[in-house]
């Protein structure tokens, strides 16, 4: 996968980003400190929101693998059914400003120890089709500390063209996104839809679809 930014994929990234922001804030005034966002994953249909796909805080705390699995089936649903030519993901990481010290370490435990080149993120991938067909992606982070027991302090938003690997960890989501999109779409007539939206909420997934 190409890992590169297009200039028509700004209002989506910037579109997940806020809807992210938002939701932490309310998350940590409601609960206080501590409380991370679920997976979301939106679908686009050239440049119109086609649905929204939440990953429910229950399955959030199974192992990693255990949602990559989970999540991978509801991307490749977004595609074949829903017709999907771009994902976005909207995760919690970790953002290290010093990758050359960080590479080797547990990024959860370099925070845990304080050290002070890692903050805690969100992170929104994006991956589209480009006009020959082939997935390309845009990572940008925007790290964040807390303010007292109930704010969040937002720093500036960053994006990375080479070496994401070396900022930020998860990345297989993304590659997992651009395999989704390289599927054809092979039904979408409304017993299709029915089916996939029950599939994707057995499965554990809350989802927002527009109309």
């Amino acid at each position: 996968m190409v890992v590169e930014s297009y200039p028509d994929t700004y209002s989506k990234v910037a579109l997940a980003l806020t809807s992210a922001q938002v939701a932490k804030e309310s998350l940590v005034a409601e609960f206080g400190v501590g409380e991370d966002l679920p997976f979301n994953f939106f679908g686009w249909l050239g440049g119109d929101p086609v649905l929204i796909v939440q990953l429910d805080r229950g399955r959030m705390g199974v192992s990693l693998e255990g949602r990559f699995e989970v999540c991978a089936g509801a991307c490749q649903l977004m595609r074949s059914v829903f017709g999907c030519d771009s994902l976005t993901m909207v995760a919690e990481g970790f953002f290290s400003s010093c990758p050359e010290i960080t590479r080797s370490m547990d990024m959860r435990l370099a925070f845990e120890n304080d050290l002070v080149y890692v903050k805690e993120c969100i992170t929104v991938a994006h991956v589209e089709l480009n006009d020959s067909g082939f997935p390309v992606g845009t990572l940008v982070t925007c790290p964040y500390e807390y303010l007292g027991g109930s704010g969040v302090v937002w720093d500036e938003m960053r994006g990375f063209v080479r070496g994401i690997g070396q900022v930020l960890r998860d990345v297989p989501f993304p590659a997992m996104m651009a395999a989704a999109l390289r599927l054809g779409v092979v039904g979408s007539g409304e017993d299709d839809v029915v089916r996939a939206l029950e599939v994707l909420e057995d499965r554990g997934f809350n989802v927002q679809q527009f109309l």
